[in-house]
């Protein structure tokens, strides 16, 4: 009657969120990106704050700026080597070239990665789709373990798994799981009508 069988448990958008927030706060610690938003006046406040994810819409808005702008620097670079080149290349094996060659392109090509990352799962739990929810959140997990963040990388690990195995375990909840029934409107909140 009671058991793991019987309920399912979803964790809260806005707690997933946050989590993977303060994940790429990790991965951009002592980088200098926080003084540079100082210095551009994105932040209000500390930006201390942002890496920590302590105001969640404010950091989001942040790392939506910052990966415009670190787009934007890479397409610029881009650009300009392929003007003194006679034979271009694609874009995705510059970049893998760059960050061959320069660890500080890779850093920051993976902060990029990162935050869209993060912004693909925002972008899942606002419209509701389930799938995609499962796919961008099993890309975030490995980087919690990278950056020792245990509590999270374990928690998201057993959620993923749960989630996974929703069609054996509680297969008349799938049809549930439409973008119609599995609500993320409200980034806070996470409801999912009776299975």
């Amino acid at each position: 009657m009671y058991g793991e069988s019987s309920y399912i448990v979803m964790m809260g958008g806005m707690h997933i969120e946050m989590d993977s927030l303060k994940m790429l706060g990790h991965w951009l610690a002592n980088s200098g990106w926080d003084s540079a938003l100082v210095q551009v006046n994105i932040t209000r406040g500390r930006a201390d704050a942002v890496l920590k994810a302590s105001q969640i819409t404010g950091s989001r808005y942040t790392h939506q700026v910052s990966a415009c702008a670190l787009y934007v620097l890479q397409k610029k670079a881009y650009n300009a080597s392929m003007a003194d080149d006679s034979q271009p290349e694609h874009f995705a094996t510059w970049a893998r070239k760059k960050c061959e060659a320069h660890s500080q392109f890779h850093f920051w090509s993976t902060a990029l990665e990162l935050e869209l990352l993060v912004l693909e799962l925002v972008r899942a739990t606002r419209i509701g789709n389930f799938s995609l929810y499962v796919q961008v959140l099993s890309k975030l997990v490995p980087w919690m373990f990278i950056l020792d963040l245990v509590n999270y990388s374990c928690q998201r690990s057993s959620h993923i798994r749960d989630l996974v195995n929703l069609k054996e375990t509680h297969p008349s909840c799938i049809p549930n799981f439409s973008k119609e029934n599995l609500l993320f409107k409200n980034p806070s909140m996470c409801s999912l009508k009776s299975c």
